[in-house]
């Protein structure tokens, strides 16, 4: 039996009930609790714990989820080379030279300048108005002139929101537009040099 089984490995383990058990497989439970791998003679040549599987078992988890987060991490170094081809090419192909990327930019950051002086000078018509109606509310004594008047000034209020909003996003706006274009400036130089 073993000159025959040589060829695919010879096993022993012992069951639950302490029974010993030859076969050119290990069943599920016996690699679990253990075996011993035998040689052609029928010697063991080696025998494997739980710890030795446990351990061979955590060693290609590690293995494998360390080949997974290098595949992740080629695959970010990847599309962040892309992106900088792509942008590269952008700069390239839009920009005739360093004045040109800097009028461009001048030009963005005059126009949200603009529109948030336009904002600005509405917000401030608006909470001018909204003082006035204040007033009148406060030496009415006709109950549906102040429900009226209350009703404007809610109104008025959330339109000052929605400028107050937009003034907001204008300074954001700006600072992202100014950190960019200083990135494509140092880019766009270096791509000309």
């Amino acid at each position: 039996m073993a000159s025959s089984t040589a060829y695919s490995g010879l096993y022993r383990w012992v069951d639950e009930s302490g029974e010993v058990h030859f076969s050119d497989k290990v069943p599920a439970s016996a690699t679990k609790k253990g075996h011993a791998e035998l040689d052609s003679r029928g010697v063991t040549r080696k025998v494997v714990n739980p710890e030795e599987i446990k351990k061979a078992r955590e060693e290609k988890a590690l293995l494998l989820a360390s080949k997974i987060e290098q595949q992740r991490l080629e695959q970010i170094q990847h599309k962040e080379h892309e992106k900088m081809k792509r942008r590269d090419n952008y700069l390239l192909t839009t920009y005739e030279d360093e004045n040109d990327l800097i009028h461009y930019f001048e030009n963005k950051i005059n126009l949200i300048i603009g529109n948030s002086k336009i904002l600005k000078a509405q917000r401030n018509k608006l909470t001018k108005k909204v003082v006035k109606l204040e007033k009148k509310k406060s030496v009415s004594t006709h109950k549906a002139t102040v429900n009226s008047l209350q009703t404007k000034i809610i109104d008025i209020n959330a339109t000052i929101k929605q400028y107050e909003k937009a003034l907001q996003d204008n300074e954001k706006e700006m600072a992202k537009l100014t950190k960019n274009y200083r990135a494509d400036l140092q880019r766009f130089i270096e791509l000309t040099q």
